[in-house]
């Protein structure tokens, strides 16, 4: 599962929300632009081009479904 968000915390509760469920974090980064995306084939949406416009942070998270 691929997640990005301009808002640290929304991505921190989605990737909690997790916790219990057959998912495990494989990676999580503070800022696409500066450090890439957790997966190879990332696209930059619109509103995330604004963001890096701004040299504001979009976060990623990697998730992976455990046992299916």
């Amino acid at each position: 599962m691929r997640l990005k968000s301009d808002h640290r915390p929304n991505l921190e509760r989605f990737v909690k929300g997790a916790e219990g469920l057959p998912f495990e974090v494989v990676d999580f980064r503070d800022d696409v632009a500066k450090n890439g995306s957790p997966w190879p084939d990332d696209l930059v949406t619109n509103y995330q081009s604004k963001f890096i416009a701004r040299d504001e942070p979009v976060y990623a998270a990697l998730l992976r479904r455990i046992g299916a």
